[in-house]
């Protein structure tokens, strides 16, 4: 997402009206083995996105220093897309009260005026069975649901089927500003870093490419094999 943003490309095939400056703090992670992960992006390799790392942030209590460095990037930035990796470390406060939501979600919003905000959120651990996990459900992030209900859209990335085949899908849990679109089906390349699409669309677009004089149920067989998909979830795509 921060690529797209920074780049002005397609995400997924949604395009992005407005690219620009893009802040990722890392809260998680030291920066030091964040950094090495941005440079296995891609091409187009993001050239505005602007890592910043702090050891300790809290938001309900602002240090002089952290504040000042936060209130820096947007001077000199002007931000279109401002990531927190993650929500958890952001705060010290108690993320089953309701309130503790709307007083952070404010706080980075006077931080960063005019930029979209991505807080990074774990789910509650779910349980796996013969490798498939059984996740929650729309509302199995940690915490109150005032985390969802006060954000204008909920993304949530969860593990598509067996995880050892690193497929995931990306879905939209709750929107104040627009209709929800389809699930994004996505394949984590063996790099770990970037990802391909693999739902519906992308398995129409590597078909359309395919010599159509050749038997319909070879070309099946092509796709699927391009995806590692199976030929059944091909067929589901091509002739629902």
């Amino acid at each position: 997402m921060a690529q797209s943003v920074s780049e002005g490309t397609d995400f997924f095939g949604y395009p992005v009206q407005t690219p620009g400056n893009v802040v990722y703090i890392e809260l998680d992670t030291p920066i030091t083995l964040v950094k090495p992960r941005w440079r296995k992006q891609a091409v187009p390799r993001p050239t505005s996105v602007h890592l910043a790392g702090f050891h300790h942030l809290d938001t309900l209590n602002l240090d002089t220093l952290a504040r000042q460095a936060l209130e820096g990037l947007q001077a000199r930035l002007r931000p279109r897309l401002v990531v927190v990796n993650t929500l958890r470390k952001a705060h010290h406060a108690d993320a089953n009260q309701s309130e503790v939501a709307s007083k952070i979600y404010g706080i980075w919003r006077h931080l960063f005026p005019s930029s979209a905000i991505v807080f990074v959120h774990h789910d509650k651990k779910s349980q796996i069975v013969d490798g498939v996990e059984l996740a929650g459900g729309d509302e199995a992030f940690s915490g109150t649901l005032a985390w969802l209900n006060d954000a204008q859209i909920g993304l949530h990335l969860s593990s598509d089927g067996h995880k050892h085949k690193r497929r995931v899908k990306l879905e939209i849990t709750g929107s104040q500003v627009g209709p929800m679109t389809e699930v994004l089906h996505l394949q984590l390349n063996a790099d770990g870093t970037n990802f391909s699409n693999v739902g519906p669309e992308a398995i129409r677009q590597v078909f359309t490419q395919l010599d159509p004089t050749s038997p319909k149920m070879a070309r099946y067989a092509q796709v699927a094999t391009t995806l590692d998909v199976s030929e059944t979830t091909v067929r589901r795509a091509l002739d629902p």
